[in-house]
C-alpha cells in the first residue's frame, strides 16, 4: 500500500492508496497462464492493490472477464520484436508505467522479453517474471544471473 500526503487544517494527513501493479501476459483465451492471471486480477485485494493487465492481443473469454471486472487493460500489439510495432508498444508501454504510478510487474510467458528489461530501465521497485507451462515447445530450464542483481 502506498501513503499520499493530504494537506489539511491540523497539518498533514496520509491516505492509504492501493498499490499498482501490472500483469502482464501473451494473450488471453482459456489457456492456464490465462486463467491464473485473470483470477489474480479479478480476487486481489483492491483495498490494497490496483491490478492491471497487459496483452498483446485484446480478445479471448479471459479478456472478456477482465473487461466485466472492471480491469484496467493495456493493449500492447506487439507480433514481432523486430517489427515498427515493436518501438510503438515499448513507448505505450513506458508512458503507461509512469501514468499509473505501477510498483509491481509481473510477466507472464514470452512477455518478460519485452517488458522486464522496460520495466528494469523504469526503476519499478519489483520486477518478476514467471514461466508456467512450455506449450508445444521442449522445456529447459536456464539461469540468468547478474552480479548486480
Amino acid at each position: 500500500m502506498l501513503l499520499e500526503a493530504v494537506a489539511t487544517n491540523n497539518g498533514p494527513s496520509y491516505l492509504r492508496t492501493p498499490t499498482p501493479i501490472l500483469l502482464t501476459v501473451r494473450e488471453l483465451h482459456h489457456g492456464g497462464i490465462e486463467r491464473d492471471v485473470t483470477k489474480i486480477a479479478t480476487t486481489l485485494d483492491r483495498s490494497r492493490f490496483e491490478p492491471h493487465v497487459c496483452s498483446y492481443q485484446r480478445e479471448g473469454m479471459r479478456f472478456e472477464e477482465l473487461m466485466h471486472a472492471g480491469v484496467p487493460f493495456l493493449h500492447l500489439p506487439v507480433s514481432s520484436l523486430k517489427s515498427a510495432t515493436a518501438l510503438f508498444a515499448a513507448t505505450r508501454l513506458w508512458r503507461y508505467i509512469r501514468e499509473h504510478s505501477i510498483r509491481l510487474v509481473h510477466a507472464y510467458d514470452a512477455t518478460a522479453v519485452f517488458v522486464v528489461p522496460m520495466a528494469k530501465a523504469l526503476r519499478v521497485p519489483a520486477v518478476l517474471s514467471s514461466t508456467l507451462g512450455c506449450g508445444r515447445h521442449r522445456c529447459q530450464l536456464r539461469s540468468y544471473a547478474s552480479p548486480h542483481d
